[in-house]
């Protein structure tokens, strides 16, 4: 603003004429900004719900690519005593089932008694076991219980104890209750109307699920007397120690599917049926049909989600892209590159052929029942036509959506890919070494004849080891005579209920060898950190037993090995070699004059001029041992340090150079007459490879998974699992192809991610735009330097001028008085 006094001088040169000069310069460049601000805060905007709408697209396009959401099921049971549900995994088919039993928990109760809150059955302890009664007719006679003996059998389950310091049902119950060792055993006080009583209930269905109860009373060792808490007993002794009156058995559900009979602790089924779940009821009076088929309506849903939200983007993409001159809200993108991207990749995911699918029964989402609508630019979906599809091709409609992955191997399971990573395609794969497990083998047990082991206590009845890394506590046979074969089973045991080992899944598997009169202990895990170790062990056991610290034969577990689409393990080296053309197919072979005599190069050195022994050879191996004598015996390549190692394969002779890495060559440098037509051997260049260097990419492995680490390799993110531990007999190797085919919703979801990263298309130019709106405050910014300046400018040339003009009207005041004066004194001397 001008400084207020300017003007007073002149009276034009005001700070009003100021002002109105600086908003004249400010009110284009303004008036330019201010649009241009206007357009990139609603770029912006825009921008902004097209990033919603493609996150609400993405969630119909997620659901889709999971292959379990494109096999929905329906399950259905013809008889009310069976509720049935099924996953999508579940197979299509129909089965009988009839139920004769449904599982029960096991209940009992106290006699009645008149106060629940009264001191009436004294202080002590009660003892609680789960497990299952067994009972014996010893007489053989059916139906005469007289001489019945009946077990108790507490499964391995444990027990706990319940302290009682109160006598009154209700303290009983909940002393049982609160009990933090519980294991599964419930206590409830009910008025029966004629008094209280007091029922013990099991919380899990199933015959191995009875209680039994014991009880040591304060100050009455006799615990038959029914007195006291021994009121509350309930054990295999029903004449002396079963006071408690049982009001349910414990049983389990029992029952028929497709005449196969099934027994179960719990009506909750979910083990016969694959994929099936049926919940029992009650007893079926005549057979049930379960029939489990495919529900056409539940996937239609899902695709008329995706449909629904493809169109809600087109609107929206229409929106902003199409000029419509009754509307300035539309077309504000109109032109805008990264809309148009955006859209086109869109719209070619939806309208291709799947990669993959172009020999399918069902190619395309077209085929599925969608077809685009030429007037309104938007798809619409034909239910009975997409249920006639799918009912036909389940299979291949699910991998129009999602993704596909076949092996074509049985015995390799194509595991998963890297979404937005893995190229759809055929891979190759070898696998050439399947994982291992690691074991340790003791050395001869001398102390004891083949076959008959004792084990003594404090003696040779312990020790610790390591199985997979994971150190264990003492383990302590049980004493006793074993032969081999019971001594190996009473090790394994031992090891295997070891809590530390449990916790950490490792395990064992322990056997005898009769013949060596010596035990092996083998890890179940097949992997590189497979492995079997002592740690501890008493200097008799290993005479007694052959077990050592420092003896014995140990092996570590391997990983798998192999390649995917041609590329290797990661970390590795390899060596050149040169393979020979296949000429050896029958034996015996003679060398002689014509064909004995060649050099060699290896990893660059050159030898001298090689001789074979001429002679007839019985095999291949026998000529491929004479082959390496003679060019590791050869002094150049002695003096340089090379050597190689030669093989036989089939009908062929394999050189392969003892070095490793890109240097690692093997190549001929001269032969004999007819040593290429007799041995295979060539000058030709083509049959050496060269030796590659550590790898930085590749194949990894743990246990029998294999995964291609190679972001320059289209397979990369490829992850195989072999299923099988041993190869079949004289095979050496896996091969077979992995099979991936990306469908229309996983590519989607591929796309949205990558359009919603960080640094994805989205963010990219909301970037952009931010930068733009940056660059409008940075020119305003100038823009009221620019007219401040100008103020300031104007400002003073308005001050000089005025001044001026102030001193302009002093002259001109004095000199109109001393005009005046003068005039006066003309006019006063005429007088």
């Amino acid at each position: 603003m001008a400084v207020s006094s300017i003007g007073i001088g002149s009276g034009v040169l005001t700070s009003e004429l100021i002002d109105s000069l600086v908003e004249a310069e400010r009110a284009p460049t303004e008036l330019r900004l201010d649009r241009e601000k206007e357009d990139l805060d609603a770029q912006l905007s825009a921008y902004g719900k097209i990033q919603s709408s493609l996150q609400e697209f993405r969630l119909p396009a997620r659901v889709l690519s999971n292959p379990n959401a494109l096999l929905g099921t329906d399950v259905s049971s013809s008889a009310s005593e069976i509720e049935v549900s099924a996953s999508s995994s579940a197979p299509l088919a129909e089965y009988t089932v009839d139920v004769s039993q449904t599982a029960q928990a096991h209940s009992l109760v106290s006699g009645t008694f008149a106060t629940r809150d009264s001191d009436i059955l004294g202080t002590g302890t009660l003892r609680f076991e789960l497990g299952t009664y067994t009972t014996t007719n010893d007489n053989g006679t059916p139906g005469d219980t007289s001489d019945d003996t009946i077990n108790f059998d507490n499964n391995g389950s444990g027990s706990f104890t319940v302290p009682i310091t109160s006598g009154d049902l209700d303290s009983i119950a909940k002393a049982v209750n609160e009990e933090t060792t519980n294991t599964g055993i419930r206590a409830d006080v009910v008025d029966t109307g004629s008094g209280f009583v007091l029922v013990f209930s099991s919380e899990e269905t199933g015959a191995e699920n009875a209680i039994r109860v014991t009880a040591q009373v304060d100050g009455d060792s006799d615990t038959t007397d029914n007195a006291g808490l021994s009121q509350l007993t309930y054990t295999e002794n029903p004449a002396t120690e079963r006071f408690m009156t049982e009001t349910q058995n414990a049983q389990d559900a029992m029952l028929t599917v497709n005449g196969l009979a099934i027994t179960s602790s719990s009506n909750k089924i979910n083990d016969v049926i694959s994929g099936v779940t049926l919940d029992l009821n009650g007893v079926t009076t005549s057979s049930a049909k379960i029939k489990v088929t495919r529900d056409a309506s539940v996937v239609g849903e899902r695709i008329q989600d995706l449909v629904d939200a493809y169109n809600g983007f087109k609107e929206l993409m229409d929106e902003y892209s199409t000029f419509d001159p009754d509307n300035p809200e539309t077309g504000l993108l109109l032109g805008d590159s990264t809309l148009r991207n955006l859209e086109n990749q869109v719209d070619s995911v939806f309208g291709q052929v799947v990669s993959g699918m172009e020999n399918a029964n069902v190619r395309s989402l077209a085929e599925l029942g969608l077809t685009l609508s030429k007037t309104e630019n938007v798809y619409e979906f034909d239910q009975d036509k997409f249920n006639k599809v799918f009912d036909e091709f389940p299979e291949d409609v699910a991998a129009i959506f999602s993704q596909k992955l076949e092996s074509s191997s049985s015995r390799v399971d194509f595991k998963s890919v890297v979404s937005g990573t893995t190229a759809p395609g055929s891979y190759d794969y070898s696998i050439t070494q399947l994982a291992s497990q690691g074991s340790y083998t003791g050395v001869t047990a001398v102390s004891f004849p083949a076959d008959s082991f004792t084990v003594t206590a404090g003696v040779n009845d312990a020790f610790k080891l390591e199985v997979n890394g994971v150190a264990s506590g003492q383990i302590t046979l049980t004493a006793g005579a074993y032969d081999g074969a019971a001594l190996a089973l009473e090790i394994q045991s031992q090891i295997n209920n070891d809590s530390t080992l449990k916790n950490n899944s490792a395990s064992v598997v322990v056997a005898y060898d009769s013949g060596t009169n010596s035990f092996s202990i083998t890890s179940d895990l097949y992997k590189s950190s497979s492995s079997v170790a002592f740690t501890e062990i008493a200097a008799s056991t290993e005479n007694d037993f052959g077990f050592s610290l420092t003896n014995g034969t140990t092996v570590a577990g391997k990983d798998a090995e192999g390649t995917i689409n041609g590329v290797g393990m990661k970390g590795t080296e390899s060596s050149g070699t040169f393979t020979a053309l296949s000429v050896l197919s029958s034996f015996p072979f003679t060398v002689d004059a014509n064909n004995d005599e060649f050099s060699i190069s290896v990893d660059g050195i050159t030898s001298g001029i090689l001789s074979l022994t001429q002679q007839a050879y019985a095999s291949g191996g026998d000529l491929a041992t004479e082959v390496q004598n003679q060019i590791n015996a050869d002094p150049t390549l002695l003096a340089a340090g090379k050597s190689v190692t030669v093989s036989f394969d089939t009908d062929k002779l394999i050189i392969t150079s003892d070095s490793k890495g890109t240097s690692s060559t093997v190549s001929f440098a001269s032969l004999d007459t007819n040593s290429s037509t007799d041995l295979g051997f060539s000058l030709n260049s083509s049959l050496s490879k060269a030796g590659e260097d550590f790898t930085t990419t590749g194949v990894t492995a743990s246990g029998n998974r294999l995964e291609l680490d190679d972001p320059d390799n289209a397979a990369d993110g490829v992850v195989l699992n072999a299923l099988v531990n041993d190869f079949q007999p004289g095979e050496t190797e896996i091969t077979g192809t992995a099979n991936y085919v990306s469908g229309v919703a996983d590519e989607l979801v591929s796309l949205f991610n990558g359009f919603l990263a960080f640094d994805g298309l989205i963010n990219n130019k909301t970037d952009s735009i931010k930068t733009e709106l940056k660059s409008v405050d940075d020119a305003r910014s100038s823009m009221e330097d620019r007219l401040k300046a100008l103020e300031d400018k104007l400002t003073i040339q308005f001050i000089s001028a005025d001044l001026r003009v102030s001193q302009l009207k002093n002259t001109e005041q004095f000199v109109t008085t001393q005009l005046a004066a003068i005039v006066n004194s003309f006019t006063n001397s005429d007088k």
